[in-house]
């Protein structure tokens, strides 16, 4: 998340800013998404002046004034004031009082509630300001750039020259179960490949599983069945060589009726977990 002095030092924007896009697919930071603004030692290029840099740590006001406040192509703007599995949770209905609210019921079983859409980050930001400023209680609203164009995990590299990526960084330890996190990983994550890694769907794992069926999935085949030490045994189906690969099948699962289905991971004959692969940053190297 970029929190850094967004508009207005010591601002309650500055304090709790939390902006994430997905760029027609990628899931990005704003350091990501604006990357010709910054340099590689992490530091923000002034737009209207190429050869000006400003530290992190300080003052980024012209800096982001100069990306944040135009409208940007294949992307829309809102603010997410709520999500819930049991949409009932929503208790913030008041924040009508600042634009429509809202709610769609998404894939992952999350209905999200929004208000906008805005034309920049910038306008967007400002009203998250004023809501902050009369309801501290909605510390948790965040704004939301998404593409307007379905997600695809083109492949363009080939896995044994993919470029190094530090996922123990930015995903070690964070809650896969949060959706939040979860895309942002899948949409980080989406198109690397390793020579040894495959990923497939889970549809099932049970102790006694002589009684699970899956009709709903019938035109999908057989699922591969495996009983393992742990006395579990798990039904997955098709084999991917990328976890965006593999996610697009698990959402078509899901929409089958299979809430449950998730992600794993095959690495060298081993099993693995999603949070498994996070530690070893996906066999690219550099650990610790």
């Amino acid at each position: 998340m970029f929190k850094n002095n967004l508009f207005h030092k010591d601002s309650v924007c500055a304090k709790n800013s939390k902006i994430n896009i997905n760029d027609k697919g990628e899931f990005k930071d704003i350091q990501q998404y604006y990357n010709k603004y910054y340099n590689d030692t992490n530091k923000v290029i002034v737009a209207d002046n190429p050869n000006k840099q400003v530290d992190n740590n300080k003052d980024l006001t012209t800096a982001l004034k100069n990306i944040a406040d135009k409208p940007i192509e294949g992307l829309s703007v809102k603010l997410e004031i709520g999500a819930y599995k049991d949409e009932k949770e929503f208790k913030l209905d008041k924040l009508s009082e600042f634009g429509k609210i809202e709610k769609k019921k998404y894939d992952d079983g999350i209905t999200r509630f929004t208000i906008g859409p805005f034309k920049t980050v910038a306008e967007a930001e400002a009203l998250r300001e004023k809501v902050l400023a009369k309801y501290p209680e909605a510390k948790d609203i965040f704004t939301m750039v998404f593409s307007l164009e379905k997600p695809s995990y083109p492949r363009t590299t080939p896995c044994d020259s993919m470029p190094f990526f530090d996922y123990v960084a930015y995903f070690d330890g964070k809650d896969l179960n949060d959706p939040f996190v979860y895309d942002g990983l899948v949409q980080r994550a989406g198109n690397y490949c390793h020579g040894d890694l495959i990923f497939k769907v889970q549809i099932g794992a049970y102790r006694h599983p002589e009684n699970y069926k899956y009709p709903n999935l019938k035109e999908y085949g057989s699922a591969e069945i495996k009983e393992y030490p742990d006395g579990i045994t798990r039904f997955t189906m098709r084999e991917f060589k990328t976890l965006g690969e593999a996610e697009v099948f698990r959402q078509e699962v899901i929409k089958k009726g299979t809430f449950d289905a998730w992600i794993t991971a095959i690495y060298k004959g081993q099993r693995m977990i999603l949070t498994d692969l996070i530690k070893v940053n996906f066999y690219n190297q550099k650990v610790n």
